[in-house]
């Protein structure tokens, strides 16, 4: 296992191995990768030169740019982590033949910053023009993000339609998890977006951040409203959901529930006879109290939000470092065509936007990112260590294949020579085979976890090409029956199969399953929409058979079961 390879491709902390895979197992498979080189700091040179080369043309020195952005858009196809070092190295000396941005200044917006988080050094730094490790990392990220966008935003043309498609892809995609510590840490490793989208799982305000990341690549203003407590000093915002805003009014999306607000008309049944909600705006739901009271899911699911509270309004907009860097403005304006990408935030410009609209009591940055900084910085070493943990199921072997099923994954590459089915099927070894490999059983156990992580994504897959009968058969029983009671995916597979009976118009099995999980975090969404179903849906009879599955087969299932993966240790502390 090469974990520079782990390293420079950008991988980092994600996965709670406590839900799936024996804590001491992976521990153990961590010693061995140290023990044979650890993950020291990767090499100053890479063997490329780069040597400043000032009377070099225009063209020349912008094909190493292009030719930089290329070798991101494909870095699953190569070993290692040579390939990204050589692209930073070229996109560096591409930079030294460059002017700097004319006019450029740091985006005032960053005045509302605390000042322990105006100091990180990231911020700084951002009228550098030399490109650092993390900048490939920012550059391969947004590469995902617009990937991701642009086949889950669906075929609408409306901003808010395709904001509401993009949101629904988060959700269903991005495991709710709680913002709880991993065993050992004293609290939660908080995740960047990417992070957030390879491993799919993270919290609220992880969910959040990857659904306004996308909605920027298509265009599309979101921020994050939060909620004023207290004044002065002493006032404290909490943040909410997220605001999308469109014609100068913001749409509300709770990340938490995994619903947008309801707006005055209500859940409604589409064409296709699942659950439509159209999101109410913060002008309405300051109108009209029972907009919120409705999203009470039962006695001990209230809504953690009150109309009272909604006199003071704050917007949080995000501008991550990354997105307001000299350098990233540099590329974003030679970018064009298939190549176009957005590298960089204006949150003065957004700012005031979102003050037009004369609802907001103040604008300022949203601080999370910025913290996320911070606390790697204060963890070190713990959150390399962690970092280690979290992705071995991604770099067991000598190749590779969860990690290029997965990024293939989020390009939306399903079909052809090359696509994430493809790999995501090889990451699936049969137990004989994993048997008869005679590997250390620290490494046999992760090999379990990627298998069960390539056989839930599958059925996400699956589902999103309407071939339900398969989806069904990995989410139940290549997911659920084949990992423990709290299994990493069991919240997920749980949410998914809901959404595919609801597809099938199985309504009753649909409401069932939806109400089966109350360990899930978001369990009060589930509610809702289980009871928002239930009385759209009262006296209507299943078809007998979907015209959505008709000619679907299941796959051939293996002849062996795949035993439960073992009862899982507490992380040691250190």
């Amino acid at each position: 296992m090469n974990c520079r390879m782990l390293i420079a491709r950008g991988l980092g902390p994600g996965r709670h191995f406590a839900l799936g895979v024996s804590a001491t197992a992976a521990l153990l498979l961590a010693a061995m990768v140290l023990a044979s080189g650890g993950c020291g700091k990767s090499p100053s040179s890479s063997g490329f030169s780069t040597p400043h080369q000032s009377g070099q043309p225009k063209k020349v020195t912008d094909e190493l740019m292009h030719h930089s952005i290329d070798a991101l858009y494909r870095l699953e196809e190569f070993q290692g982590g040579e390939m990204m070092r050589r692209t930073l190295d070229r996109l560096d000396q591409w930079a030294r033949q460059q002017q700097p941005v004319a006019g450029w200044q740091p985006d005032p917006m960053l005045a509302t910053l605390p000042k322990p988080l105006a100091e990180l050094p990231v911020v700084k730094d951002l009228d550098k023009v030399q490109f650092r490790h993390a900048d490939g990392v920012s550059l391969q990220e947004a590469i995902w993000l617009r990937d991701a966008s642009n086949w889950a935003k669906g075929e609408d043309v409306d901003d808010l339609a395709r904001a509401g498609n993009l949101f629904d892809w988060t959700v269903r995609n991005v495991q709710l998890e709680a913002d709880e510590p991993l065993s050992g840490m004293s609290e939660r490793v908080m995740q960047l977006p990417w992070e957030t989208l390879l491993l799919g799982r993270g919290t609220a305000w992880e969910r959040a951040w990857v659904f306004i990341l996308l909605a920027r690549q298509q265009g599309i203003d979101a921020f994050v409203l939060g909620t004023r407590e207290g004044e002065g000093a002493a006032a404290k915002v909490e943040p909410w959901l997220v605001a999308v805003l469109k014609d100068g009014e913001m749409y509300l999306f709770d990340p938490m529930l995994g619903l947008p607000i309801p707006g005055p008309d209500g859940p409604q049944l589409d064409e296709r006879g699942e659950l439509e909600i159209r999101p109410a705006t913060l002008a309405q739901v300051r109108a009209d109290e029972k907009l919120l009271k409705q999203l009470d899911a039962d006695a001990k699911h209230p809504y953690r939000v009150k109309p009272s509270q909604l006199k003071n309004v704050v917007a949080l907009l995000e501008a991550s470092p990354a997105y307001l860097q000299q350098r990233m403005a540099m590329i974003e304006s030679r970018l064009a065509g298939a190549e176009r990408m957005v590298l960089t935030a204006a949150p003065s410009a957004q700012a005031e936007r979102v003050k037009a609209t004369k609802q907001i009591e103040d604008v300022r940055l949203w601080t999370y990112p910025y913290d996320q900084i911070a606390q790697r910085e204060q963890l070190g070493d713990r959150a390399v260590r962690w970092q280690q943990l979290m992705f071995l199921p991604f770099e067991t072997g000598q190749n590779p294949v969860l990690w290029k099923g997965r990024v293939l994954h989020l390009k939306g590459v399903f079909s052809g020579d090359s696509n994430a089915v493809m790999y995501y099927q090889m990451a699936r070894p049969s137990d004989r085979e994993l048997a008869a490999s005679r590997l250390p059983v620290p490494i046999m156990n992760v090999l379990r976890l990627a298998k069960l992580d390539a056989s839930y994504w599958l059925g996400l897959i699956a589902q999103v090409e309407g071939n339900y009968a398969s989806a069904i058969d990995y989410l139940s029983k290549r997911t659920l029956l084949q990992s423990l009671e709290n299994g990493p995916w069991n919240h997920g597979a749980h949410y998914n199969l809901a959404r595919i009976y609801e597809a099938q118009h199985n309504y009753p099995r649909a409401i069932e399953t939806y109400r089966v999980d109350p360990s899930d975090p978001e369990y009060a969404g589930h509610l809702l929409r289980a009871r928002w179903l239930e009385s759209l849906t009262a006296g209507k009879e299943k078809p007998s058979k979907p015209a959505a599955t008709e000619g679907e087969k299941a796959p051939e299932s293996p002849k062996e079961e795949m035993p439960a993966l073992p009862t899982l240790p507490s992380l040691p502390s250190k």
